[in-house]
């Protein structure tokens, strides 16, 4: 079904920009979510202890500076299109 997209809008970048585009909203879907996007379930919870040691007493998780999350990006070309962080704790 893409296959057609693709071949009727005649303009491969433009289809990997749309899906580069959907996969940075699951990114931020994930991220609120807390990791309830993935197979694997969501994120372990924070220990009381590391609540109480962080900056803003936060407990959502890996979003207490929000670098992880800001650190992914989308680029497309007509052949593919690729999101992901270069952060090396995020792969």
């Amino acid at each position: 079904k893409l296959g057609g997209i693709a071949r009727g809008m005649g303009n491969r970048a433009e289809l990997h920009r749309r899906f580069g585009i959907e996969g940075m909203k699951w990114v931020d879907r994930n991220f609120q979510g807390e990791g309830g996007l993935l197979s694997t379930g969501r994120w372990k919870k924070l220990s009381p202890n590391t609540i109480l040691g962080r900056r803003k007493g936060s407990s959502l998780l890996l979003q207490d500076t929000r670098h992880m999350r800001q650190s992914f990006v989308m680029s497309f070309a007509p052949s593919e299109a690729r999101v992901g962080s270069p952060m090396l704790i995020a792969a």
